[in-house]
């Protein structure tokens, strides 16, 4: 009964008083967990916090950069034209369907039934600037103004997209960049009509499919 009085309660000290310095003491360390726990707690709020607003700005890039895309690439559909007023021709690239596109011209074929080389999309080109009216069935190659004629030929974007390029997207007025000169169908109107890019004649279109 010594010995356990020694050691439990210390030496010379009374049980109420040893147990008055310890109920101190547990008092003390549990202010300083619940100080820990608090300074924890709001660590935890700082970050969830932080890792919210920059979810939400990296929502917000990705959205607009979405939109700004599906913008620019508007309107991309496959169609054939024909002339304003004009019903039963439509664009044509010359030659035998199949042959290869580069330097074939374009004129108008008396047809209602859109086919392969009457086929075209007006839009954008992944590594090209600006817009194009490509062929849909190949769009490497686009419509093109021949450097010595001014008529419409069909020619590789690759060597050529300065002399494809057009000034917007429009369907119906389809205008080179640089030249500004109007994609046109001589007139009188008739099979296998000569297109140029200038000069007069019937420079509006319409979409026929």
């Amino acid at each position: 009964m010594i010995l356990w009085y020694l050691v439990v309660t210390g030496k010379g000290q009374r049980t109420r008083e040893l147990t008055t310095t310890c109920k101190s003491r547990y008092r003390r360390a549990g202010n300083g967990l619940r100080f820990k726990t608090n300074s924890i707690t709001k660590n935890l709020m700082k970050r969830r916090t932080y890792v919210m607003k920059t979810l939400s700005k990296k929502l917000l890039t990705a959205c607009l950069a979405l939109v700004m895309a599906c913008a620019m690439a508007l309107p991309s559909f496959a169609a054939s034209y024909r002339p304003n007023g004009q019903f039963g021709y439509l664009l044509n690239i010359n030659g035998s369907t199949g042959s290869a596109y580069q330097g074939r011209a374009l004129n108008l074929m008396q047809t209602s039934t859109m086919g392969k080389d009457q086929n075209f999309l007006i839009g954008t080109r992944s590594g090209y600037t600006g817009y194009y009216m490509m062929v849909t069935a190949n769009v490497n190659y686009a419509v093109n103004r021949s450097d010595s004629n001014g008529r419409a030929i069909i020619w590789p974007l690759s060597t050529g997209s300065a002399d494809s390029r057009l000034y917007d997207n429009s369907e119906s007025v389809i205008r080179l960049y640089y030249s500004r000169e109007l994609l046109t169908a001589r007139e009188p109107v008739g099979p296998w009509s000569t297109v140029y890019f200038g000069g007069s004649g019937i420079s509006v279109w319409v979409r026929a499919n």
